[in-house]
């Protein structure tokens, strides 16, 4: 669908790379070959929604470096396709293996909060995790969740130049 769509070749190029960073940790969890994943709840249309829509709104807004700051998580566990499986859901601890990303546990929080749409979009756009990362704001924009957590469920980008001391 990506391939043959009207998007940008860039806006594709995040798209395809992203849903390639996914279906790497679903083949490792489900232990297939990655042309054998079978994407359920990352092929659902909000997810294709989710990065064909991340994917060129980078392109338009000519963005070209991503950073990010620790991802925090729930803990306990999650109802999916598969049945019940621990949070953080599996696909998204593979990605996390090796990338030099933290992800903090939430022990007060009895659910998921990373998925692995949005752990995946991270990746593919090649984001590097940060530390004490500066940044002069120009815009900030923000996405909320629906899944109630006990506290605010909410993604901020920002979008600005890097502060340098």
């Amino acid at each position: 669908m990506i391939e043959g769509s009207g998007m940008a070749e860039r806006a594709k190029g995040y798209a395809l790379a992203i849903f390639d960073v996914i279906a790497e940790a679903e083949a490792a969890v489900h232990r297939v070959a990655k042309d054998d994943v079978a994407f359920h709840e990352v092929g659902a249309m909000d997810s294709i929604i989710d990065i064909a829509g991340t994917a060129i709104a980078v392109d338009l807004l000519g963005v070209t470096d991503f950073y990010c700051s620790a991802l925090h998580d729930g803990s306990g566990t999650i109802e999916c396709r598969h049945g019940v499986i621990p949070t953080p859901v599996p696909a998204v601890m593979e990605m996390a293996k090796g990338r030099g990303i933290p992800v903090v546990i939430e022990s007060d929080v009895n659910t998921e909060m990373i998925t692995p749409t949005g752990f995946g979009i991270i990746i593919g756009l090649g984001a590097k995790f940060e530390p004490r990362l500066g940044i002069v704001p120009e815009k900030a924009g923000y996405g909320f969740g629906k899944r109630d957590t006990g506290r605010l469920g909410a993604l901020r980008v920002t979008l600005g130049e890097l502060y340098e001391e």
